[in-house]
């Protein structure tokens, strides 16, 4: 039987104001109607482990991993509601130093999505961009940031996964994340997820990028995995990170963010 292959999504805020300009906020109507999708369509949604040890009933089956990155206030307020309506679950990468700050959620919360059955793993300690800093501060944001959800979520947290924080990354990175003690990690490039069992200590997964401008027929056509526009990402991205490796983490993200301001 084929391995069947399968997509992990990014999320970042959601919003039901009238107006967001964030470039990857999502109005929560839009976000319903994808989770309204994957439900009635029977798309089982994963969590990360399942990647590595993956469901015995697993092959053949339509599947899905749910991420959020950055630990936004609305993923407790709009996402995690949304997500146990239509009986989904999701994981949920958060900056532990915005942990509490305005906007963001905090540790109460974090323990209630844990006991809803979401994942709360890494998207570092601060955010830098971390093939930019030195050794010693590339420990400090992995290895902090990891204690730091396991001290404050106590014995059930169990951090094993990191998200990379503006998809810079380097194998000095993927060295150190291994080395304190994370089993996979979690970029931004795209890409299908092969869902069999691999037997790797250390995994490097994929995904793609959720904003307000993907289209539903977009969305659905990561889901089913299209040959074509699976393609089409790919190269998308490709171009994108030449210009990230041009002009840098700051001077591409300013001028990112000014394009998706004008649409």
């Amino acid at each position: 039987m084929k391995t069947p292959k399968i997509p992990i999504l990014i999320y970042h805020a959601l919003f039901d104001q009238d107006q967001n300009k964030e470039k990857y906020a999502i109005h929560k109507d839009a976000f319903e109607v994808q989770m309204r999708y994957i439900y009635e369509n029977g798309i089982a949604t994963l969590l990360l482990d399942d990647l590595r040890e993956p469901p015995q009933n697993s092959n053949g089956k339509r599947g899905v991993v749910i991420t959020f990155d950055d630990g936004n206030a609305s993923d407790y307020t709009i996402a995690t509601p949304l997500l146990k309506k239509y009986g989904l679950k999701a994981v949920f990468f958060v900056i532990v130093s915005r942990v509490g700050q305005k906007g963001y959620v905090n540790w109460d919360q974090l323990a209630k999505m844990q006991s809803d059955g979401m994942s709360i793993q890494s998207h570092s300690l601060t955010h830098p961009y971390l093939s930019e800093i030195s050794p010693d501060a590339l420990y400090l944001e992995l290895h902090g940031s990891k204690e730091g959800i396991e001290k404050n979520l106590s014995a059930s947290a169990d951090v094993r996964f990191l998200a990379i924080p503006g998809g810079f990354f380097s194998t000095d990175v993927l060295r150190m994340a291994e080395e304190v003690g994370y089993c996979g990690v979690c970029t931004s490039v795209p890409g299908m997820i092969p869902l069999d069992k691999t037997g790797k200590t250390f995994n490097l997964w994929n995904r793609f990028t959720m904003t307000r401008v993907t289209s539903f027929s977009s969305f659905t056509a990561i889901l089913h995995g299209s040959t074509g526009y699976v393609a089409f990402c790919e190269a998308e991205y490709f171009l994108k990170n030449i210009a990230k490796r041009l002009l840098g983490g700051k001077v591409y993200h300013a001028i990112w963010s000014q394009f998706f301001k004008n649409r």
